[in-house]
């Protein structure tokens, strides 16, 4: 699960948010409930442009 989280960063950070965002779901499907995940994904997608996607994974994060 968390060599998924790692490349999914290391992606991200060179530009790759499309790789990134896949290792993140694969992240998601290991661990439902990481935050870290969510919140990366979330970066990822509205790098991309995708609002709506960004905002759900926000907000599953934020939530109490």
């Amino acid at each position: 699960m968390e060599a998924y989280l790692n490349r999914g960063t290391a992606k991200a950070e060179l530009g790759d948010m499309s790789g990134a965002i896949e290792d993140y779901n694969h992240t998601l499907e290991l661990d439902p409930h990481l935050a870290s995940a969510y919140s990366n994904r979330s970066r990822a997608k509205l790098a991309l442009g995708d609002q709506q996607g960004a905002s759900q994974d926000y907000y599953r994060v934020s939530r109490p």
